[in-house]
């Protein structure tokens, strides 16, 4: 979606803005979401990396000692299943983040229905950590199922004012200017303007 795109509906400058910011703030959640994640997985593999120095200090200082090394190699095979279970975690919650940005690139009106149609067992990171087993699985969603994205228009349109003011449908579903497709809102000007000029405030 353009600023030109918008524009070229009837939308003033102020109403591209709105929609605009709306989308950025989305955006900037999901990066925050990214970042939090990657910090908090660097700062496990360093606990790790400094627990796993000192593990093999005592394993070289407990020389001949069979109940302490027995012991240390344990420690090593707990550490060694807690480390692998942190990484599972971290990959699962990549794969949840890829997955949620793709569903709203790809204009999912539903992130649940969308997702309860695919295979996540064939959703996996590669070892460049890229995803894998997604974009061909929305597309046949897609494709099949049309009416759950973004290019279907929906069948009624809600009335809304911009600015806050009183809905002058009070049947209507508070639907925001900013919640609205290019698309819906060309398809909305084209097939009923009365209802497009309400949502752009009567203008």
């Amino acid at each position: 979606m353009k600023t030109e795109d918008l524009t070229a509906i009837g939308l003033t400058k102020e109403q591209v803005d709105s929609v605009f910011k709306l989308h950025g703030q989305e955006v900037n959640d999901l990066n925050a979401q990214v970042l939090t994640l990657t910090a908090e997985r660097d700062g496990y593999q360093s606990q790790v990396e400094d627990v796993t120095t000192r593990l093999n200090d005592a394993k070289a200082a407990a020389g001949n000692n069979a109940e302490l090394t027995a012991q240390l190699q344990q420690l090593q095979s707990d550490l060694d299943s807690a480390k692998q279970e942190a990484e599972n975690r971290v990959s699962q919650t990549k794969v949840d983040y890829e997955l949620k940005l793709a569903l709203k690139e790809n204009g999912a009106l539903n992130d649940k229905a969308v997702s309860a149609l695919l295979d996540r067992d064939v959703i996996k990171l590669d070892k460049e950590g890229k995803i894998t087993g997604l974009s061909e699985q929305i597309e046949a969603v897609k494709a099949e199922n049309p009416f759950l994205f973004e290019t279907q228009a929906d069948p009624v349109k809600p009335k809304i004012v911009n600015g806050g003011n009183p809905n002058p449908n009070p049947g209507g579903s508070g639907k925001a200017l900013a919640d609205y497709t290019y698309k819906e809102l060309s398809d909305l000007k084209s097939n009923n303007p009365t209802e497009y000029q309400a949502l752009l405030g009567g203008n």
